[in-house]
């Protein structure tokens, strides 16, 4: 398999790291110590690719304060849910501040 060059990979990304940062900009959230985060989404992505898109929003979080980091000292847990009931091509990502 052949992985793409750094500036293809790079403007791939860069689209989703603008739209994750407008999203967690308008959310507003607050800041969480300890949090989970449930995925639903609907596309022709696996489980495991809808976690690149994931790791995207979290970065975007840490670097908006809402986060300490993403370490696995905050992290409580992570559901990443196919769900066909949602419109095609859709996520939604559910973060939940939990205590210790």
């Amino acid at each position: 398999m052949k992985s793409l060059h750094w500036r293809k990979l790079k403007a791939l990304i860069d689209p989703v790291k603008l739209e994750a940062k407008v999203l967690c900009m308008n959310a507003k959230p607050d800041k969480m110590e300890r949090f989970t985060i449930e995925a639903r989404y609907n596309s022709k992505l696996d489980p495991d690719n809808v976690g690149a898109v994931i790791k995207i929003f979290c970065d975007q979080l840490v670097k908006m304060g809402v986060f300490p980091d993403d370490s696995k000292k905050h992290w409580r847990g992570l559901n990443i849910i196919p769900d066909e009931s949602m419109k095609h091509n859709s996520l939604k990502l559910t973060v939940t501040e939990c205590g210790s």
